[in-house]
């Protein structure tokens, strides 16, 4: 499961203090759920890590940058083009929820021309979103996600999300004693989860494949093996019909029978 909203609480304000004022480097999507930002500070970088994954939404700083895939996914390439190169001006938990909101701009703009990168960490409904200075969506990570009718373009609104009360937060032991602790721990208690989980999905899917691929190569097996047993009898159809065209003079009109001497049984059997 995910952050709850005292972890997050944790660990924003271990972070804060050392990612406020940095330059947004680099921006990544290591999967089709997370969203990686490199900040550089004093010459330090660091590499602030977001999840919207289903079961294990959160946020926390990594000590190592992950693979990513050789082509951005779009919503990486838009986060790139507004954001990459900007300062974090700041970064905050709204209204004490599991929501995260970012504010950046250029060191020389004004206040009123900020854009804001908000995740909402709320499990099955977890997705980011950039929201332009007017506060309009510019994009979203998962539009399937949101339960809310959002659409580029429109205001973008804070969820109304009452859950958090009773959200139960994963059990995140403490492994670390650094001026990061919850953080490390927090890494290296997900760290492998949602790759298992996803290779699960995978596994799951494919032997759904293979069974599907199954059902229908027995049904054309099935299929196949009556044209055979009708393919056998066209030998014998194909004698009756040759007896027919010798001996329609011998068929009376009206007769639902009639019986000839096979003339390949050497027994001269009818």
């Amino acid at each position: 499961m995910g952050f709850s909203a005292k972890q997050l609480e944790i660990v924003v304000g271990e972070m804060k203090g050392g990612l406020i004022g940095g330059g947004l480097r680099r921006i990544d999507q290591p999967q089709p759920w997370s969203i990686l930002f490199e900040i550089e500070q004093d010459r330090r970088r660091l590499w602030l890590y977001f999840s919207a994954h289903r079961h294990y939404a959160r946020c926390h700083l990594l000590s190592k940058k992950l693979p990513n895939p050789s082509k951005p996914p779009s919503f990486c390439q838009l986060l790139r083009a507004h954001l990459r190169h900007k300062r974090l001006l700041s970064i905050e938990q709204v209204n004490g929820d599991r929501i995260i909101q970012m504010r950046f701009a250029w060191p020389e703009e004004k206040a009123s021309n900020q854009l804001r990168f908000v995740a909402e960490l709320t499990g099955f409904t977890a997705n980011f979103f950039l929201i332009d200075s007017e506060g309009k969506l510019l994009g979203s990570l998962l539009s399937h996600r949101s339960q809310r009718l959002l659409s580029n373009g429109e205001k973008y609104q804070f969820p109304w999300t009452q859950q958090m009360r009773t959200f139960k937060e994963s059990p995140i032991p403490m492994m670390s004693t650094d001026s990061l602790p919850f953080n490390r721990s927090a890494e290296a208690y997900y760290s492998g989860r949602e790759e298992k989980e996803a290779d699960e999905a995978k596994k799951k899917e494919l032997f759904s494949r293979f069974d599907e691929a199954i059902k229908r190569t027995k049904k054309q097996i099935e299929r196949l093996t009556a044209k055979r047993q009708e393919a056998k009898k066209t030998a014998r159809y194909r004698t009756y019909g040759e007896a027919l065209k010798c001996h329609l003079h011998e068929i009376k009109q009206g007769d639902h029978s009639f019986q000839f001497v096979d003339p390949s049984d050497p027994g001269k059997k009818e």
